[in-house]
């Protein structure tokens, strides 16, 4: 079995290919374009919480969640704009 690293390493995915994603009980479709723009709106709000808190592990993890979420995406500077 191959390891994930990124959303790129599944085969063969595009913008417009549809994933099958499972919540609870009910699956429903996404695109992996909707997925990325999921994370970057996940980005800006985890972005203003490292922000506003003072405690430095807190901090810590919130930015490791940054660095994870961003590399697994490829979210670019520039995507967040």
């Amino acid at each position: 079995m191959t390891e994930l690293k990124t959303l790129k390493d599944m085969e063969g995915i595009q913008n417009t290919d549809t994933l099958k994603v499972i919540k609870g009980k009910f699956p429903y479709a996404i695109t992996s374009y909707e997925l990325k723009q999921e994370a970057i709106k996940h980005i800006k709000v985890i972005g203003k919480e490292s922000g506003k808190t003072k405690d430095e592990f807190q901090k810590f993890q919130l930015i490791g969640q940054l660095v994870w979420i961003q590399h697994f995406f490829n979210i670019t500077e520039e995507d967040l704009k």
